[in-house]
């Protein structure tokens, strides 16, 4: 459903979390049109309004501010061309297809490694079991490919150290879930995982990979970029929340 044509509602999140969420469409705004936007909103029972905005635009940062916007996450979206990639398998570390039916207690454990840098671990409003919910319900719904198309682990003595999501988007690979357990760290699993990935969507004869990740996890933005990826866009991620409503 569309609220009007720059703010649209999003019926999963909001269901999901219990309230009403929207997300403001254009990448900049100044205060008085923001403080429009949101005011509308709020009239009309929403909670919580994302916004992804353009870093480069004092305006717009201004905007966020004089609307009292909480500054989440530094959005990045990194992005490589598959064309001339060769596939070299890990001489170390074996990557295998997870079957659906293959939730365990480490994935769990990596879903809320992979959750320390989420926007929504960083907003106090949302309480530990709550971020921790969604990551448990993201790794949950790729393994089931609710969301994804494949799900792929490293193993060491049969237990999960390692996991990738993929799917397809058309001609673009996504990687979504990428993690390693916290004691595996520094050992090449990350770069084994990504090279896995890059095969996966070589052998689907795919034009790009594009990964999101948040700009202040910044071990994983220099793995990207040593790994060939180049930053497609960076956004700066803010909640503003209803000042009638807003903790739950």
């Amino acid at each position: 459903m569309t609220l009007n044509r720059d703010v649209v509602a999003l019926p999963w999140d909001s269901e999901f979390f219990g309230f009403k969420i929207a997300r403001l469409v254009p990448r900049r705004s100044g205060t008085a049109e923001l403080g429009m936007h949101l005011e509308e909103q709020w009239e009309q029972g929403i909670r919580l309004v994302y916004w992804g905005s353009d870093p480069d635009d004092a305006a717009s940062q201004a905007a966020a501010a004089a609307n009292q916007g909480l500054l989440v996450d530094r959005k990045t979206a990194f992005v490589r061309k598959l064309d001339g990639f060769v596939v070299r398998p890990s001489e170390r570390y074996e990557t295998r297809s997870l079957p659906e039916d293959g939730w365990s207690d480490e994935l769990a454990s990596l879903a809320m490694q992979i959750g320390q840098y989420s926007r929504f671990r960083q907003d106090r409003h949302f309480s530990t079991a709550t971020w921790q919910k969604l990551y448990w319900t993201w790794m949950q719904n790729s393994i089931n490919r609710a969301i994804a198309d494949d799900v792929l682990v490293i193993r060491d003595a049969g237990l999960v150290v390692a996991v990738v999501t993929v799917r397809t988007r058309g001609n673009i690979g996504e990687i979504g879930l990428l993690g390693v357990q916290e004691s595996w760290r520094g050992t090449g699993l990350g770069r084994a995982l990504v090279d896995s990935a890059m095969g996966w969507f070589s052998e689907r004869q795919l034009s790009y990979v594009r990964i999101v990740t948040q700009g202040d996890n910044q071990l994983a933005c220099q793995m990207y970029k040593a790994c060939g990826f180049l930053v497609e866009s960076v956004e700066n991620f803010y909640h503003f929340w209803n000042p009638l409503n807003d903790s739950i």
